[in-house]
């Protein structure tokens, strides 16, 4: 609703922005901001995306397991409070769903009229509710969608509904996005992540068991850690072997409650958005240096991905399985190393 009337505004040129709830821009040289918008509610409201109005070829370059892939997001909002995460500042903390006959809708459009053969689900947590994700799950079998998919979620709703994640593997599920962060209890409670060690140790047992791709997040930086505590959560990633494990540095994005406790403590010649990239320390930390903090970036991938010949095998399986070329091996060195 606040494009559609910024839209409107802009194309009658009569400059009243100020009507419009949810924007802000320059006037005068000074900031304007209107007031917050109200979520929507009802989101089977909106029309489904106009993909007929771009050029689909043109996002036909990734590729998931070989096959096109194109987002579709089923909800909005975050009940989690993660103290790194900005989603609850655009989305709300109120979970709004997206009825299942409309997703199929959408699922139908990508499918027949899009030819898009894998899907990505970008919600904040795709498996909120469980019976509505076997729900989706049935009407992709039901329709016999031929459609390789991952969703991003969180690997102790996973662990607690194993049914749940068989029926995502019928339906064509291949791969889940969890966010472990860490293997420092202490470091866990202050990211509020609500996640235990061994739930996730237990959950990444269970998705292997099913079949399941594993890409598994860490954030290594936290307020009161060491080198130590960083090594201890390499070792964890290593111990617990997934497909994919990215690393990132806590990065203290505005909007967020991590933001708020350090903000006085941001670099000021970090202070531009380029190095809020999760690849820089832009804030001075109790215990590390940004040298040093970025040198155990670099060295947690680096340990990580060449633990064993294995593993190193297991990578280029993993790029010939989803035609990933070297030229995207060589765009993620670039982007976790620099240069």
């Amino acid at each position: 609703m606040t494009f559609s009337e910024l839209a409107a505004a802009l194309r009658k040129n009569d400059g009243k922005f100020h009507r419009i709830q949810g924007i802000s821009f320059l006037s005068n040289g000074q900031i304007v901001r209107t007031p917050p918008r109200p979520f929507m509610e009802n989101l089977d409201s909106l029309p489904l995306p106009a993909r007929h109005l771009i050029h689909m070829d043109d996002y036909r370059r990734t590729k998931f397991g070989g096959r096109d892939i194109t987002p579709l997001i089923t909800s909005r909002g975050c009940p989690y409070q993660c103290v790194f995460c900005a989603s609850s500042h655009f989305w709300g903390t109120k979970v709004r769903m997206r009825s299942v006959e409309a997703i199929l809708k959408e699922l139908e459009e990508i499918y027949h009229r899009h030819h898009f053969n894998a899907v990505a689900f970008v919600d904040d947590t795709f498996n909120l509710l469980p019976k509505r994700v076997i729900e989706i799950c049935h009407g992709i079998i039901e329709k016999k969608f031929d459609l390789w998919w991952w969703c991003l979620s969180r690997v102790d709703l996973l662990l607690r509904n194993e049914d749940m994640v068989k029926e995502m593997v019928r339906a064509g599920a291949k791969s889940v996005f969890i966010g472990v962060e860490s293997f420092n209890p202490r470091t866990l409670e202050e990211l509020k992540k609500g996640i235990e060690v061994e739930s996730t140790v237990q959950g990444v047992e269970m998705l292997k068991k099913n079949g399941l791709e594993i890409h598994a997040s860490y954030i290594l930086g936290g307020l009161h850690e060491t080198a130590e505590t960083i090594h201890d959560t390499i070792r964890f990633a290593k111990r617990l072997n997934t497909n994919v494990a990215q690393f990132s540095i806590l990065t203290p994005y505005p909007g967020t409650a991590i933001y708020e406790q350090v903000k006085d403590r941001i670099f000021r010649w970090r202070a531009p958005w380029s190095f809020f990239d999760m690849q820089h320390l832009v804030f001075k930390h109790d215990h590390l240096s940004f040298i040093r903090m970025e040198w155990l970036l670099l060295k947690a991938h680096l340990l990580y991905y060449t633990r064993s010949k294995k593993a190193i095998q297991d990578i280029w399986r993993h790029m010939r399985k989803h035609r990933l070329g070297i030229q995207t091996l060589l765009r993620f060195l670039k982007d976790q190393f620099g240069g």
